[in-house]
C-alpha cells in the first residue's frame, strides 16, 4: 500500500460528518456538463468488519481512462472499540461530473465487483462505499444523497 494514496479514517469521523447540509454541493451538481449520462463521484471508501486484515484491489475508471489502480491493506475490525478497519483512497479523479466506474476485489478472488452510474439511472451524485463483512461478503453500498458530494463531506472523508 502506498501511504501517499490513502488515509485511514475512523468510522466515527465519517459518521459524525453525515449530518452535513447541502452547502457546497450545489456548484458540483449543477456545474460542468448537462449530459444526462454523467454523474459526480462523491465519497469513495473501503470499510471492513472482518476480524482479520484484508487486501483489496481497487480501480477507478474515468472517461475510459484508469485514474486509480491500487492495492490497499485493510486493518481488521476492532471488536473492543467496535471500529471498522478502513481506507479512503486519494481522489485521483476530476472534481466534476463524468462517466466512470469503481471496481474492487478481495485478494484471492478473481472476480471484480463494479459499480457505475448507469446501474442507478445516472443520479447527480453517487458515492461508493466498499464493504467487507465478517463472513467475507464483499459489496458496494451506494448513496445518491447530494450531501455526499458536498465540499465539506469530501474534505472530511479525505482527512
Amino acid at each position: 500500500m502506498d501511504d501517499n494514496n490513502s488515509s485511514s479514517v475512523p468510522r466515527r469521523t465519517v459518521l459524525a460528518a453525515m449530518p452535513v447540509g447541502l452547502a457546497g454541493c450545489t456548484s458540483r451538481l449543477t456545474g460542468g456538463s448537462d449530459s444526462d449520462d454523467e454523474t459526480f463521484l462523491g465519497i469513495v471508501d473501503i470499510g471492513s468488519r472482518y476480524d482479520n486484515p484484508l487486501t483489496v484491489d481497487m480501480q477507478v475508471e474515468w472517461e475510459e481512462e484508469t485514474v486509480l489502480d491500487d492495492t490497499f491493506e485493510i486493518e481488521a475490525y476492532d471488536e473492543s472499540e467496535r471500529e471498522m478497519g478502513g481506507i479512503v483512497p486519494e481522489r485521483t479523479w476530476p472534481d466534476e461530473k463524468g462517466q466512470w466506474s469503481v471496481s474492487s476485489r478481495v485478494e484471492g478472488d478473481s472476480d471484480w465487483l463494479t459499480t457505475d452510474p448507469a446501474q442507478h439511472e445516472y443520479p447527480d451524485c453517487l458515492s461508493v462505499r466498499i464493504r467487507l463483512d465478517p463472513n467475507g461478503f464483499h459489496e458496494h453500498l451506494v448513496g445518491t444523497q447530494p450531501e455526499q458530494c458536498s465540499d465539506e463531506m469530501i474534505e472530511v472523508n479525505q482527512d
